[in-house]
């Protein structure tokens, strides 16, 4: 990398459109030099060594629309950003928070909109691969990561605030050093050598915090690409193989494909889960992945009701049997009687006979922070009318537990199904036992 006066030559981008009051002048440090351009500018990323930005660069918000405050001008610094990148530069990005959708609600429906293409950042990283698919975005901040780079404690000490990860699988991305993680997604990464992204939440604008917050980015930067430069290339680990360092390769991939697949089950809990914390139709989707993925259970949601859910015996033709409905929903306080007369509707709506199994599966106190808090019992009253209306109630709660107790051999699907097509009342489902309350 080309450095002037033996310094980087650093470009901090648009950092004013975040709202941030940068310093009228560069700041002059040993190593390098920070200087401050707003969105406009008619400098050129390739001109520098390093381009520090924002995730938000260009991307703006309209009443409840995402979308790009200026398409051309944000096109034309992403071939800047390669342009840079092929000279031997670096682009580096805060993340805190990308959105890859957006939702439009009104009285009627609800709708949700892709928003790929409306930042600096994810365009860069759409086009090299990483795309919406393998960017996570979490309910709540993350703020403790496991750190792979010494050179970035005092940085992610201080700023080191993300809702969004990355899921980088190695066989499609080789060139991958972890900054720091989060559970099984990174949080911050370099890519290439080339493309950095670091979590990054600073609340303080005024003009000291904003130079404070830059020298401390840029200060590890400098260490990473000094530690870069003698670090062996990628064309030389590639090109030169030894018989024993071959080995070693193919064992490594089949270990990964292990720990890919690991993930991969890893995370149908992860959506298990859900189910205690979702509402409408992200509630119906975990709930409907928990039935076929852990209770070998069918489920079709029919057109237009989307809380409605069709259960059936897997099979084939006439020998996947319809068994009993569900009512999936999510709700701040316990069992109400209109919740049990839905699902009553529901059935009714469907042609079927008072005699046929339904289920109401319910998310309570979906707002609950922890499982105390969820442990809500149903109402004697809300019972008995359950059991005049022939449905049974089922917590998520009790839902995931009936997966616990299955995973330890308490009980059998079969004793289950049974259960769901032949009782009515409340399941009540503990770490210890099945109860039917009626």
């Amino acid at each position: 990398m080309k450095k002037e006066n033996n310094k980087l030559k650093i470009m901090v981008f648009g950092a004013e459109s975040s709202g941030y009051k940068v310093p009228s002048n560069p700041i002059e440090e040993a190593k390098y030099a920070l200087y401050f351009h707003p969105l406009n500018t008619e400098g050129d990323f390739s001109d520098f060594d390093v381009v520090i930005f924002f995730d938000k660069a260009f991307e703006k918000v309209e009443g409840d629309a995402i979308v790009c405050a200026n398409k051309a001008e944000m096109l034309k610094r992403v071939k800047q950003a390669f342009s840079l990148i092929e000279k031997g530069g670096i682009v580096c990005s805060l993340v805190y928070s990308i959105r890859d959708a957006y939702s439009i609600a009104n009285y009627i429906s609800s709708n949700t909109y892709e928003s790929k293409d409306t930042s600096l950042i994810k365009v860069i990283l759409n086009d090299i691969g990483l795309d919406s698919y393998y960017r996570k975005r979490s309910s709540d901040p993350l703020k403790h990561f496991k750190i792979h780079r010494n050179e970035y404690i005092k940085y992610l000490g201080k700023y080191g605030v993300t809702e969004t990860t990355f899921d980088m699988p190695s066989h499609k991305f080789k060139n991958i050093k972890p900054i720091c993680s989060a559970s099984y997604y990174l949080a911050g990464a370099i890519i290439w050598d080339k493309i950095i992204l670091l979590p990054c939440l600073a609340p303080d604008k005024n003009e000291k915090s904003t130079s404070e917050l830059f020298i401390s980015i840029a200060t590890a930067l400098s260490e990473t690409i000094q530690k870069i430069s003698i670090e062996i290339p990628d064309w030389l680990k590639e090109q030169i193989i030894l018989p024993d360092e071959k080995k070693l390769l193919v064992s490594l991939k089949e270990q990964q494909k292990i720990i890919e697949e690991l993930k991969l089950n890893i995370k149908a809990y992860e959506q298990l889960k859900g189910c205690l914390c979702f509402n409408s139709d992200a509630l119906v989707e975990s709930v409907s992945f928990t039935l076929t993925r852990f209770l070998n259970i069918r489920v079709e949601k029919p057109e237009g009701f989307v809380e409605d859910l069709k259960l059936f015996e897997p099979g084939s033709g006439e020998s996947s049997v319809h068994f009993a409905i569900a009512e999936v929903k999510g709700v701040n306080a316990g069992v109400k009687r209109e919740h049990i007369n839905q699902v009553d509707s529901h059935r009714e709506r469907l042609g079927l006979s008072h005699d046929f199994p339904a289920l109401l599966i319910i998310n309570t106190k979906m707002d609950a922070r922890d499982l105390a808090a969820k442990e809500l019992d149903v109402a004697s009253e809300q019972i008995k009318k359950a059991v005049s209306d022939n449905i049974l109630i089922i917590t998520t709660l009790d839902l995931i537990n009936i997966i616990f107790l299955m995973e330890e051999k308490k009980i059998v699907r079969d004793e289950l199904l049974n259960i769901f097509k032949g009782k009515a009342g409340w399941l009540k489902a503990t770490k210890d036992e099945l109860v039917i309350l009626d």
